[in-house]
């Protein structure tokens, strides 16, 4: 995705999957710190959505990002915003 393209420009990425089959789209690695990264490029964010990045978050203790269509909000430690608001808030990973 364009939103991939842009964060492995300068960043080191990774992608996660536990034994479970469960897995987050981008680790980006920002200087020393790990960020997962979700990208649901839907208008609606479900529970669904949320649980594999609930479960990086808890247990690696960090924040994580899910970007979206169009969703604002915050889930604890989840920041879930559109696109086009990631972009220009100058949070590049």
């Amino acid at each position: 995705t364009a939103i991939y393209n842009e964060i492995s420009r300068n960043h080191e990425t990774f992608f996660w999957r536990d034994k479970s089959q469960n897995e987050i789209d981008i680790l980006a690695n920002m200087g020393g710190k790990i960020t997962p990264i979700e990208v649901k490029y839907r208008n609606e964010i479900t529970a669904k959505d949320t649980g594999n990045m609930k479960r990086y978050t808890q247990e690696h203790k960090t924040q994580g990002i899910i970007i979206t269509k169009s969703t604002y909000r915050q889930e604890g430690k989840l920041a879930i915003m559109p696109a086009w608001l990631y972009c220009i808030s100058n949070q590049w990973p």
